[in-house]
C-alpha cells in the first residue's frame, strides 16, 4: 500500500501537512510507502524544501500539474491512498492532515495500523 501525497514549496497547507506525512513515513516502515509528487513547482525549489525539511521519503516531480489534472483536482495538496493491487483506494484533497487524521485515513482506507 502507498500513501502519495501532491505537494509544492509555494503551498502553505503543504507545509503544514508534510511533517505528519514525514512521521507516518517513519512509522510505517516496510508496511506502508509514501511518495511526495512536486506539482507545479519549481524543481530547485521543490528539491531545497524537502531537503531543508528532511522528508525522509522520495519526491517526483510533476512541474506541468498532469497528475493533479489526471485526478481532476484543482489546488494542493491532495493525498493518494493506493492499495497493494494498485488501485486507488481514496482520493483526499481538504484541511491539513495531522498524525491522528492520517493514520486514522490509513487504517481505515488502506487496513495499515500505524
Amino acid at each position: 500500500p502507498m500513501v502519495v501525497n501532491l505537494w509544492a514549496s509555494w503551498c502553505g497547507p503543504c507545509r503544514e501537512e508534510l511533517p505528519a506525512l514525514a512521521r507516518l513515513s517513519r512509522a510505517a516502515g516496510d508496511r506502508l510507502r509514501v511518495i511526495g509528487v512536486a506539482s507545479l513547482d519549481v524543481p530547485t525549489n521543490s528539491i531545497s524544501f524537502a531537503s531543508d525539511s528532511g522528508l525522509p521519503f522520495p519526491s517526483l516531480q510533476d512541474r506541468d500539474g498532469d497528475l493533479e489534472r489526471g485526478l481532476r483536482r484543482n489546488g494542493l495538496p491532495v493525498t493518494v491512498l493506493v492499495r497493494a493491487d494498485g488501485a486507488v483506494a481514496y482520493v483526499y484533497q481538504g484541511a491539513p492532515f495531522t498524525d491522528t487524521t492520517l493514520r486514522e485515513l490509513v487504517q481505515d482506507r488502506l487496513g495499515v495500523h500505524v
